[in-house]
Order: structure tokens, then sequence, then C-alpha cells
């Protein structure tokens, strides 16, 4: 049986689309169309018919049920051979983002490795529409997405709800609001709104950036066009600028977690950390792979390891990171 055919056709046979299926399978039309002519010659029927609309065929329908069966079994028989296997070798395929893969991989790769030395990870960076096609492709067994989590046909996984946060200076905070200052670090730390910072320079991600997108959104719903200083790639440098005083900066949970640990606030005192109040500035990290009727033992240890490393970053206390006489007792503890 030719289970490569039978996959592509299956592919097809979810939307009748030879352009987006093949996309999603990264090979060419003529490839896939080649397999479809391949299965209907070998068993003698018509799969598709494409007048007036494309359609399957009864048989092509009573195929793609079949090959859904077949394509769950041949995935369950990998899964279970490699269970029962003495030295659970393997390939784990795994999708993430540069800035997560840079922050919190490494502490997921050692964990799993000390249970799984013989499975080796394969990490691929890029964006969760990407990682969500690729999986459907199967060129990842699982990845760590951002946003919406309604796919269908996987197993997803909460990670972690991650916040945006606003980091501005002692000097830009007295320019907008006078001084002193701890009344309105208090009850900025609550959350911040933008429009009082309406007139104030800006430090944004560069414009491919998720975190660009999310800010802008912000800025034209509030009715700002902001004064943008510099777009950068790099999140350290947009930090360091910030904590300069040229101009307020953005950063992502994870990547203000990392900060918080490296002692950068307590060495950048007149920097100020304030989460965002926006619903659109708080998106849902999580898990995603196919659902397995089997799912075999190191997908299972990869997930629980990832959630607890991901617990991790769930929780940053800005209230005291924003009052100096509590520095040395939020550090040191």
């Amino acid at each position: 049986m030719d289970l490569i055919s039978l996959k592509y056709f299956y592919e097809v046979s979810k939307d009748l689309h030879i352009t987006n299926a093949a996309k999603r399978l990264y090979i060419s039309q003529q490839r896939l169309s080649g397999h479809i002519q391949r299965l209907e010659t070998s068993y003698g029927v018509k799969l598709i018919e494409r007048d007036p609309k494309p359609h399957l065929t009864a048989a092509g329908r009573y195929l793609a049920s079949y090959a859904e069966q077949m394509l769950n079994m041949e995935r369950d028989l990998h899964n279970n051979l490699l269970d029962i296997s003495k030295e659970q070798s393997g390939i784990l395929r795994i999708g993430i983002s540069q800035l997560r893969s840079t922050i919190c991989f490494p502490d997921i790769m050692m964990a799993f490795h000390e249970k799984y030395p013989a499975v080796k990870l394969v990490v691929s960076n890029g964006r969760t529409t990407q990682f969500y096609d690729q999986l459907q492709a199967d060129k990842l067994d699982m990845f760590i997405g951002v946003g919406k989590t309604s796919y269908d046909n996987l197993n997803v996984t909460n990670l972690m709800v991650e916040k945006t946060y606003m980091l501005v200076s002692d000097s830009i905070l007295a320019e907008v609001y006078g001084t002193p200052l701890e009344t309105v670090k208090s009850r900025l730390s609550a959350g911040v709104r933008i429009e009082a910072f309406r007139t104030q320079p800006f430090i944004l991600p560069s414009s491919n950036n998720r975190l660009h997108r999310i800010v802008s959104n912000i800025f034209v719903n509030a009715d700002i066009q902001p004064k943008i200083i510099c777009e950068a790639d790099s999140n350290q440098l947009q930090t360091i600028l910030s904590a300069r005083g040229l101009g307020i900066s953005f950063l992502p949970q994870m990547m203000v977690k990392q900060l918080i640990e490296s002692n950068f606030f307590r060495s950048n005192p007149t920097l100020n950390l304030f989460p965002m109040d926006y619903p659109q500035a708080h998106y849902r990290i999580f898990l995603a792979h196919p659902i397995y009727h089997h799912i075999p033992r190191y997908v299972s240890c990869f997930r629980d390891i990832t959630v607890q490393i991901f617990s991790h970053y769930s929780n940053i206390d800005c209230t005291a990171l924003n009052h100096e006489n509590v520095y040395d007792t939020f550090f040191d503890s």
C-alpha cells in the first residue's frame, strides 16, 4: 500500500483544493496530482470529479475515510514501537518562536535530555500559523504557539497567558505626571494605559514582530500618532534605550522575567515596568500536537516538562519592582 499517496489524497480531500493542499504538504501541484492519479490507476476508480466543481466521488469519500483510519493506525504503530523500544530512540520535531527558544528551551532541553537521551530534538523557529501548516504536512510533531487555540485535530495544552509590559524611565514619568512618583507607580503597577504618554517618544520592535502589531493596534484604537524614534529587532537594545530615558519600549512577559532574574532592573533603578491594561496585550501561549490514539511516553514527558518550565514565567510582581526601597528585599529573596 502506498501510504504517501494515501496521505496526500487525504490532505486534498479536506478542502478539494490542490493548490492549498500542495502548499500544506510543501510539494508541487504537479507532484500532488501525480499521486492522486496513481491511486486512481491503482484502484481503477475515479476519486475526484472536477465538474461542475471539485467533489469526491463515492469511491473518493470511502477512500478518504479509510485513509484517515490507516494514517492514524500507522502513526500509532510508529509510536507504540518507539515506546516498547529499549533505547527509546527517535526524533521529536518542535516549532517554537526565536525568543522563546532562547529564553526557555535550554531548560526544557536539559530536563528532557536527562530522561530521554536517545531522542533527538529538532527545533524550528517561526510563527504559529507556519507551525500549524507544517504540523498538518507532517513536518513537525508539536509546536508552542501564540493566540487562538481552536485548531482542529490537535491536542492543545495551555501554558500561560503572557502579558505585554511597558518600560518607562523616571524622567518620562516625571514629565507626564510630575513628582513625587511613588503614588503614580503604585497605580500604574496594576495596569497602564498609553493615552497619557501620547506625546512621548517610543521605541518599538521591528514591523514584522507580533508585539509591534499589538502596540500599533493600541495606538490606532487610542487615536494616537506615536513619535517613534527607533525600531529594532533586538529586545535588549530596546530595553537599554528605555533605561537611558530615550523613549518608552515594550516587552513580552518572558523577556521581562529573564531581565528580572539577571538583576537588570536592580542595575537600572530608574526604569519602571508596568503591565499594559488592554485585552489585546494579553495572549495565550500553548503547546499543540496531533491527537494520538496512543501518546508516546516521550511526548507526554516533553509536554509535562514544558508546562513546568512555563509556569516559572507566569507571575511578575511589578509593585515590588517599581519601588526602590524594596529592591534589595525583592532580589535577595
